[in-house]
């Protein structure tokens, strides 16, 4: 995919592969694919968390008045095509499931219509994931959003089509109307979750959840950090989230290109929402990837490795970052391991920054300049909320020198190395 916005930052000693602050160009693609076949050998399914197009497209219609929507809804869709097709042609016998980000369509962050052209056009060059749609292809094409029973597995994937959730370029106040196709959304979620719980207590095979898709209900790590779904959404979500939390284990979103847990809480009925790392380095961050481990059956998260590629190092390769856990002093990423993490981050800001460092892929953009503490506060607080009141109550309440939220945790003896 073509760039679409550039940066001084933006250094490489592989241009091929595309700089930091510009989107991944073809190249980075199909290195990238490539590195995730050799390092992630022989996965049992791959996720695909959306954003397979470049950003800002509406840049590259303007910049000619000969080019019109279709031409970039057309621009786009070639995108979508190449990256699916490299990624099945990588993993051609592993089960792959694709999902809408709000660049896979045009004006970015659209709602997908029901059974309109574009829907079916995704169903087309997303066909090996049909198979696996509870309902099939006639499913999927109604709102995007669609269940998966892994095959061999007792995971249920329950994927959301985020745009919709979506505050930017929405009408808040219309997405929170219990006819809205936001609320349609959570609605759908809510009977998915009902009909496998129901299973489970009624003596059924218990299978475990995944909610996926590609925007979080949670804070935007980078500032001003705004709400990334309006809160009366995140509010329903988490609702309906804590009435099923015994059959969910895991939320796996992206979005931000950077690797975080956000939504942290010391004493979360829930897990923390996963954030994962991205090929494309626009938002000033290596291009990296994950994979996970999982334990034997009931399949839980084990462990995870990300791997990244450092675009400043002349003829380099995806390499593994060393593991959070260990490069943090924590024992696991438990909720409160990772609570207890955050709050020292409040506290050393070179701390702070390896953390920072780490969640860029190893790329450093410096948020917060001069590591300036009350920057590092408000973007700790922004992975502890998940609405705009909790973010505000956070940041009046850590000003002030009182604790963020109670019960803290003993905090793990940490070192505030900064990583090389």
């Amino acid at each position: 995919s073509s760039s679409s916005s550039s940066s001084s930052l933006g250094f490489t000693a592989n241009p091929q592969w595309g700089r930091p602050g510009c989107d991944a160009p073809a190249a980075l693609v199909t290195k990238a694919v490539a590195a995730a076949q050799q390092l992630c050998a022989e996965p049992e399914f791959v996720l695909v968390l959306g954003d397979l197009s470049c950003h800002q497209m509406a840049l590259w219609q303007n910049a000619s008045a000969s080019r019109s929507a279709a031409d970039a809804l057309a621009q786009v869709t070639e995108m979508v095509r190449f990256a699916s097709e490299a990624i099945v042609t990588a993993f051609p016998h592993t089960p792959t499931f694709f999902m809408v980000g709000n660049d896979d369509v045009y004006p970015d962050y659209s709602t997908l219509e029901p059974n309109s052209s574009y829907i079916n056009t995704l169903a087309d060059l997303w066909n090996t994931t049909m198979p696996y749609v509870l309902g099939g292809r006639a499913a999927f094409v109604q709102h995007g959003h669609y269940r998966a029973d892994l095959p061999q597995s007792n995971i249920t994937l329950l994927v959301l089509s985020t745009n919709v959730f979506a505050e930017i370029r929405h009408n808040a106040s219309e997405q929170c109307m219990a006819s809205s196709p936001a609320m349609q959304g959570l609605a759908w979620l809510e009977q998915q979750l009902a009909a496998l719980q129901g299973g489970a207590s009624s003596g059924g095979s218990p299978r475990r959840v995944w909610i996926v898709g590609h925007i979080a209900p949670a804070i935007n790590y980078f500032p001003p950090h705004e709400p990334l779904w309006p809160d009366c959404l995140t509010q329903r979500y988490q609702n309906i989230s804590l009435q099923f939390a015994s059959v969910i284990d895991e939320q796996l979103f992206a979005h931000e290109h950077r690797a975080l847990q956000q939504n942290v809480r010391p004493d979360a009925v829930l897990g923390a929402v996963r954030i994962h790392p991205a090929i494309s380095p626009i938002y000033l961050n290596n291009p990296g990837f994950r994979c996970y481990t999982l334990d034997a059956p009931p399949q839980r998260i084990a462990n995870y490795s990300d791997f990244y590629l450092p675009l400043n190092v002349s003829n380099s390769s995806f390499q593994p970052l060393p593991p959070f856990p260990a490069e943090f002093g924590l024992d696991n990423t438990s909720d409160s391991s990772i609570w207890a993490l955050l709050q020292n981050l409040r506290a050393s800001p070179l701390l702070y920054l390896k953390y920072f460092l780490y969640a860029a892929m190893d790329f450093d953009s410096m948020p917060c300049q001069s590591l300036n503490l009350t920057c590092i506060k408000a973007e700790v607080c922004s992975l502890e909320s998940s609405t705009s009141a909790e973010f505000a109550d956070c940041v009046e309440r850590v000003t002030a020198g009182t604790t963020a939220a109670p019960p803290t945790p003993v905090l793990p003896t940490i070192s505030t190395t900064t990583t090389t």
